[in-house]
């Protein structure tokens, strides 16, 4: 009986110290936050770090500057090196439980790297893009490369039509789409925007 006990207090154990990480994407990034801004680390600390906004695409406040918590790493998921003066991201931003910014994701999916007027985008075998494997990024992971100002454009489109898009699309059942309108035809043709509705679409949030 004391070994029945035991045993069971072992496997409760080993459940409550295991953790599940999902990865945080692109419809539910930019519907979620309450901040989207390209910006770039001027300062930082042991706790947090500041930007300079260098382009506002979600974000109506005149403050040019804005302080982030850190991402903390853990087991299952770390930021791709140290923080930096002078990094590039867009920014998907929620307010914590201390009232301070911070990224959305637990895999800091709401810092999307941006280097040299690219954006990064970790391939969620998205096999319709085209993504490589980026050497400053990940060993193992490939992402699919788009030009900053398309990336921008494409999630002000996917914002200011999202009313519209949830109309259209609505997810009956993991991996099925019902068809309401024709909106999505009628918006500007963007290879990033393209990229956010097929997340929509497959239900991959």
């Amino acid at each position: 009986m004391k070994k029945s006990i035991l045993i069971a207090i072992l496997i409760l154990s080993g459940f409550s110290s295991f953790s599940i990480y999902v990865g945080t994407h692109l419809p539910r990034l930019i519907e979620t936050s309450k901040i989207i801004v390209y910006g770039k680390i001027v300062f930082i600390d042991s706790i947090s770090f500041k930007i300079v906004v260098l382009k506002r695409i979600n974000y109506i406040s005149k403050t040019d500057t804005l302080s982030i918590q850190k991402f903390n790493n853990w087991k299952c998921a770390e930021r791709y090196s140290e923080y930096a003066i002078g990094q590039e991201a867009i920014y998907f931003l929620e307010i914590n439980k201390d009232n301070k910014f911070q990224t959305i994701g637990g895999g800091n999916e709401g810092e999307l790297i941006v280097r040299s007027d690219s954006t990064y985008l970790k391939d969620y075998d998205q096999k319709r893009f085209p993504s490589k494997k980026v050497s400053f990024l990940s060993k193992y992971s490939t992402f699919i490369v788009t030009d900053l100002t398309t990336t921008i454009h494409g999630i002000k489109i996917y914002f200011d039509n999202l009313q519209a898009i949830n109309a259209e699309l609505k997810q009956d059942a993991p991996g099925t789409t019902v068809y309401r309108h024709n909106t999505i035809e009628k918006l500007p043709k963007n290879s990033f925007l393209n990229i956010i509705l097929d997340q929509k679409q497959r239900g991959i949030l």
